[in-house]
Formats: C-alpha cells, structure tokens, sequence
C-alpha cells in the first residue's frame, strides 16, 4: 500500500480521503501495527484504482525481490 501511494505521489492524507479511512488507520495499516478488513481493503484498491489481488500480490513480489538481493 505504501509503495503504491508513493509511486502515485500522494501523502497518507490524499490516500485518507480517497478512501474515507482516518490518516492515522492508513499509518497503521502500513506499519503493519494493524489489520485491515476485507472492505477496507476494497476501499484503498479502488482508491488506486487497481484489483484487491494486486494489494497483496505487489508484497510479495517485493519481499521476494528483497529476498534475492541478500542472495
């Protein structure tokens, strides 16, 4: 989620008020410090205008891709 907001330049508040989620949930969210329900989940890919899938699909590509960096 937070690579996808930065790539489009937007700050948390942008995100907040594209999805109507509280600034401080979307921080949360992303420092993994809490989970996000499945509508809310809907909410932020429709925000970027991208399938739910992709939302978790674009970590684990990422955590692969770090993974064989260390490699």
């Amino acid at each position: 989620m937070r690579r996808l907001r930065r790539e489009r330049g937007w700050s948390q508040e942008e995100l907040s008020a594209r999805t109507e989620l509280d600034r401080s949930f979307i921080a949360h969210v992303e420092r993994q410090a809490r989970n996000i329900s499945l509508d809310n989940i809907e909410k932020v890919a429709d925000a970027f205008g991208v399938p739910v899938f992709t939302l978790f699909w674009s970590d684990q590509i990422e955590e692969a891709s770090s993974k064989s960096d260390l490699d």
